[in-house]
Formats: structure tokens, C-alpha cells, sequence
């Protein structure tokens, strides 16, 4: 975490407070017990302090880990998937992390379809509680 500290100290000023704000929430998460939720901040922060770096890691997983997994599915999902990868590289080539992130987590809903189902669910309890403030509220 110091090292970290000592990075966001060499960061732009005008970036300086946001990226304070995540090393300070992710020490208090770590605090409290939530480890999950602080190893969250922590992948924010350095993603925000070297976007290039995680650019270059989804890269990595494009070309390995979920190409092959593409490769691996049947001839009638394969054509589907093959152009959601090929929309994550371009993505990443383009150089837009949040974009490529997006396609990235399609992607492997796509191929995971126990995580796609609980990403819908996960999605349909937000809209649920959406729905449910702005009756509350009316």
C-alpha cells in the first residue's frame, strides 16, 4: 500500500484528491474486514494510476485465456463469440479501458453462463430497488 501511496504522491494534482479518496477508502475497507470490497478500490487505484498497464493485461487475457475458450465452444455459439472478442481487442486497442472492461465482462458472461445469470439477477435486483425508491419516494 505504500508503494501505491507513494505513486499517487507522484500523480497529476488535479488527480491527486480522487485517487486519495481510493487509497484512503480502500485502508478503511481493510479496516473494517472487507477485503473483497478493499481489493476492489486497490485494482481502481492502480488502473487509474497506469491505465496502459491494465489496458495490457485485458490485452493478454484477449489473446490468451478467453481466445481459447472461444475456440473451445460449439460451432453454433463460436460465430457469436468470436465477434464480441474481436470487439474486446478492439476496444482495448482503441485504448478506452472502461469500454474495454465492458467487453471484456460480456464476453465472459457470454461464456460462463452460471456468472450470466447471476449478472442478470444482480441487475434485475438493482432495477428492483431503483423501481422500489421511485415508488417510495413519489
Amino acid at each position: 500500500m505504500e508503494q501505491l501511496r507513494g505513486e499517487v504522491a507522484k500523480a497529476n494534482q488535479a488527480d491527486r484528491p480522487d485517487l486519495e479518496g481510493l487509497a484512503e477508502a480502500a485502508d478503511m475497507l481493510v479496516s473494517a474486514g472487507y477485503l473483497e470490497d478493499a481489493k476492489a478500490k486497490l485494482v481502481l487505484l492502480k488502473e487509474r494510476l497506469d491505465p496502459q498497464a491494465a489496458l495490457n493485461q485485458l490485452t493478454a487475457e484477449l489473446q490468451s485465456t478467453l481466445a481459447e475458450a472461444v475456440a473451445q465452444q460449439p460451432k453454433e455459439t463460436r460465430d457469436e463469440l468470436v465477434k464480441c472478442l474481436e470487439g474486446a481487442r478492439a476496444a482495448a486497442s482503441s485504448g478506452n479501458l472502461q469500454d474495454a472492461k465492458a467487453k471484456v465482462d460480456d464476453l465472459k458472461n457470454r461464456l460462463d453462463p452460471v456468472r450470466k445469470l447471476k449478472a442478470e439477477n444482480d441487475l434485475g435486483k438493482r432495477r428492483s430497488t431503483v423501481a422500489g425508491g421511485r415508488a417510495g419516494g413519489s
